[in-house]
């Protein structure tokens, strides 16, 4: 599903006659392979030997298993191991799309379609038919996905929550000398708690847009006199 060209995830759709076609739009869908990580600490091998044995016999006689994930023998800070399916690369290159505020990076959170595709939609033709992925954030014109729009455009709060948790998880591999440009093409690099920080602000603002008055501060009825 990795497109090494584009630096993204893409979904593919898979026909019974075995045709495939990639799906090159940019989705939180994408961003689902970030949720994949655990990190130990460097004496975790020791207290469950029968994993770590286990670990060891993928390394040495089963390594083409391990395609496509990170690098086991990679090693974070304070010698942590860290098994996930993204590796540091293309940790960097995925968050260069889910960085950009033209792009996945809206106002409360992580879209759940690149903005880009407003101007630019995805087509898909087949069969004689066309489809169009464009971007939505607000009620869908079509009845296609449900006839909702959440996959066009909307932030889903659960999903950036899991990013949310999942990046503080490459952080703690990683420690403060892994930044990122956030939002995309700004200036100074923050590290990856520095993200996690902005997205959790970005989704408390989602509350505290149009927020009632409070009771106490409500006018009082008149008095009766």
């Amino acid at each position: 599903m990795w497109h090494d060209d584009d630096g993204f995830y893409y979904d593919a759709l898979k026909l019974p006659d075995g045709r495939c076609f990639p799906i090159r739009a940019n989705t939180i869908a994408g961003l689902i392979p970030l949720l994949a990580i655990a990190v130990g600490e460097r004496d975790s091998l020791r207290k469950y030997r029968d994993f770590a044995q286990r670990f060891r016999w993928f390394l040495e006689y089963r390594r083409d298993l391990l395609t496509g994930l990170a690098d086991l023998t990679h090693r974070g800070i304070e010698q942590r191991l860290r098994l996930a399916l993204v590796d540091s690369d293309k940790l960097r290159r995925i968050l260069s799309h889910m960085l950009d505020e033209n792009g996945l990076l809206g106002p409360h959170g992580i879209r759940s379609l690149s903005k880009r595709h407003a101007a630019d939609p995805f087509v898909l033709a087949l069969d004689g038919q066309r489809f169009v992925l464009d971007y939505e954030p607000g009620e869908s014109t079509t009845p296609l996905f449900g006839g909702n729009s959440n996959w066009r455009g909307p932030m889903w709060f659960p999903i950036n929550f899991l990013l949310i948790e999942a990046l503080q998880k490459h952080h703690y591999f990683h420690g403060d000398d892994f930044k990122v440009e956030s939002p995309a093409g700004s200036r100074p690099r923050c590290t990856l708690w520095d993200v996690t920080t902005d997205l959790t602000r970005r989704l408390i603002s989602i509350f505290l847009q149009g927020r009632r008055r409070s009771p106490a501060r409500q006018r009082r009825p008149p008095e009766v006199r």
